[in-house]
């Protein structure tokens, strides 16, 4: 998903209309709120120019601290107390039953034993009805029963608030908040309303809320057929053929390791010009030993930020930072340069292997697995996974909310 349709829905989802009667009857004051046990933390990115009252903050606190207990018990609790408008609570209520569900349909063991997130204030902005609109970027650990002494990270994950003041205190109007779902439904108005073509004009004012609300069974129902699917498919036998060179794998997931929330000055950063997941795991093929393929008719190769799919030492081929075309690579290459299996049996996975995420086939993202997961009989049913955009670490692959994952087992590469 590219970030500019991100930023764009963020402030496409910001309704500024009145507040209308949700749940609750008087608004988070500092008499009434929920006991946080010191799991959340707001602080200030360097640069921001205002910042909120305490009964701003323990709002925020209040509300993330909820979330998080509804992930840690996979039940979605109430959130309608912390919203003036009613619409908005539910909206914000499916979100969190998508992701309890997500979590439900997996083989493990996903309840929380730990949780702590740091909100980072960018901006803080009184709008003329006197609503604060607040742009924070949030970084969580989740510690997961299936997964003990592991912390699965989750670094700038970006949200947008409108809080107005109700009586003695203060609620949300307005969350946004990216997720593969909201990338779904976004992409088809895009093919529905603009043939395809970005055009930001064409969308203002657009309100897909409801349809959200509406796809979260549909989804979730997508979501348990892939994960039985991904299943049965770890039955069937690996066809690969073993490459005339080996795969460097620690040196590969080290490098993941390091470039998950800074970017390596040796390469461009594509995370704001329509994301830098594959060009960060063709990075990491890369350490790994994977070399630059400029023969025959499949090119996988980074030499400058020129866009250039021949077999030439300058350029960028689509195959490097395009998740469909590195797939495309990856599946066709023969001879010299990188041997992979595309679509291997899903339990068949090693670190430095990649994972293909997207919707109904349409792949869009990319990620890198660090570790096996398996269950009671040793069966590899997950993984953990490092990413770039969005910046994760050693995070189940199953829950980061794409309905579909493939495989992609690396086999090393050829000389010939």
């Amino acid at each position: 998903m590219k970030p500019c349709l991100a930023l764009f829905l963020a402030s496409l989802l910001v309704l500024l209309s009145g507040c209308t009667a949700a749940g609750r009857t008087d608004p988070v004051s500092d008499s009434a709120v929920l006991v946080l046990e010191g799991s959340g933390t707001v602080v200030y990115a360097d640069g921001a120019e205002s910042t909120l009252t305490a009964e701003q903050e323990r709002l925020l606190l209040s509300f993330f601290d909820r979330w998080y207990q509804s992930l840690a018990q996979l039940e979605a609790e109430d959130l309608s107390e912390f919203f003036c408008d009613s619409h908005q609570a539910d909206y914000s209520a499916a979100a969190l039953d998508l992701q309890v569900g997500i979590r439900q349909a997996q083989p493990l063991d996903y309840t929380l034993t730990g949780y702590s997130f740091v909100l980072e204030v960018e901006s803080a902005e009184e709008n003329e009805d006197g609503s604060i609109r607040v742009r924070l970027s949030e970084d969580s650990v989740q510690n997961f029963a299936a997964l003990p002494g592991v912390d699965s990270k989750r670094f700038d994950t970006s949200h947008t608030f409108v809080m107005q003041q109700e009586g003695n205190g203060w609620l949300i109007r307005n969350h946004s908040q990216f997720d593969p779902l909201v990338s779904t439904l976004l992409y088809a108005y895009m093919e529905e309303y603009a043939d395809g073509q970005w055009d930001p004009e064409r969308f203002r004012g657009l309100d897909f809320t409801q349809d959200y609300i509406d796809a979260v069974p549909g989804y979730l129902e997508q979501v348990v057929e892939q994960a039985e699917l991904r299943q049965q498919q770890a039955a069937e036998e690996t066809t690969a053929q073993a490459a005339e060179e080996p795969y460097d794998r620690e040196a590969a997931v080290a490098y993941a390791d390091q470039w998950i929330e800074e970017r390596s000055g040796d390469w461009a950063d594509y995370t704001g010009s329509g994301g830098n997941c594959q060009n960060y795991a063709s990075q990491v093929l890369y350490a790994g030993g994977i070399p630059m393929d400029i023969q025959g008719d499949y090119i996988w190769k980074w030499y400058d930020d020129t866009v250039s799919n021949r077999g030439v030492t300058w350029g960028r081929s689509s195959s490097w930072s395009g998740v469909k075309q590195f797939i495309d690579y990856a599946a066709g290459n023969t001879g010299y340069g990188l041997a992979a299996e595309v679509g291997a049996p899903y339990d068949t996975g090693e670190p430095g292997d990649l994972i293909h995420m997207g919707v109904d086939s349409d792949w869009r993202h990319t990620v890198v697995i660090t570790q096996p997961v398996s269950d009671g009989s040793g069966q590899v049913v997950d993984y953990l996974v490092d990413s770039n955009t969005a910046n994760l670490q050693d995070y189940p692959a199953s829950l980061y909310g794409y309905t579909d994952q493939i495989l992609v087992h690396i086999l090393g590469w050829n000389q010939n």
